[in-house]
C-alpha cells in the first residue's frame, strides 16, 4: 500500500514537472516567433527547427506524435548551390501528426488532416483527408477513415478506460487483455 502511494506520489510529480518543462518550452518557441495554438500537443521528443521557428505555425488543438521532426530550412543543397531554402510551415487546427513525421519547409497541413506515422511531408496536405508514405499522399477522406473506424468500434473488443488500466495493471489482467485482443487490436473508451 505504502509503495503504491509512493509510486503515485512520483508520477503526480512527474507529470507536474512534465507540464512546466512544455510551457517554458512553448514560452520559448513564443518568444522566438513560433505560433503554438491553444489546446496543442507539442511532444518533448518533437524537433523543431529553433532557428528558424518564427516560420512555423500550428493551430489549435493539434496532436503531434513522438518524435516528429518540422523544418523550416532545407540545406541539403548548400553544397551544390551555395544557397539553403527557407519555407514555412503551417499546421492547421485540429491535425493529428503521427510519431517520427518529417515535415518540410513550404508546406501546408490542412484543418482535420491525419498523417499516419512515419511520413515524409514534401507537400502541402488538404484538409479532411488521411495522408501517409513517403512522400505523404491522400489515403482516404477523412469521413471514409472514420467509417471504417466506427465499423471496427463495432467489431472488435472494447474497453472502458478504467476498465483497461485495471487489468492492465495486474500480471493477471494483462493475459486476460492479449487473449482477448486478435492481430486487429481493441479499442480503448475514452468516455462513459
Amino acid at each position: 500500500m505504502i509503495g503504491r502511494l509512493l509510486v503515485d506520489g512520483l508520477d503526480r510529480i512527474q507529470a507536474w514537472a512534465s507540464r512546466r518543462r512544455a510551457a517554458r518550452r512553448f514560452e520559448s518557441l513564443r518568444a522566438r516567433g513560433m505560433q503554438i495554438g491553444s489546446d496543442t500537443q507539442l511532444p518533448a521528443s518533437t524537433w523543431i527547427d529553433a532557428a528558424h521557428c518564427y516560420l512555423i505555425s500550428i493551430g489549435d488543438h493539434c496532436r503531434l506524435g513522438e518524435q516528429c521532426l518540422i523544418l523550416s530550412h532545407d540545406a541539403q543543397m548548400d553544397e551544390f548551390l551555395d544557397a539553403g531554402r527557407l519555407g514555412q510551415v503551417t499546421i492547421r487546427p485540429w491535425c493529428q501528426i503521427g510519431a517520427r513525421v518529417t515535415i518540410m519547409p513550404g508546406v501546408e497541413i490542412g484543418p482535420r488532416t491525419i498523417v499516419m506515422p512515419g511520413s515524409v511531408v514534401l507537400r502541402s496536405l488538404p484538409a479532411d483527408t488521411v495522408c501517409g508514405g513517403n512522400p505523404a499522399k491522400v489515403i482516404a477522406t477523412l469521413e471514409e477513415h472514420l467509417a471504417a473506424r466506427r465499423g471496427e468500434l463495432e467489431r472488435l473488443p472494447r474497453f472502458d478506460r478504467k476498465e483497461f488500466e485495471r487489468l492492465a495493471s495486474t500480471p493477471e489482467g494483462r493475459a486476460t487483455l492479449a487473449a482477448a485482443l486478435t492481430l486487429s487490436g481493441c479499442y480503448v473508451l475514452e468516455r462513459d
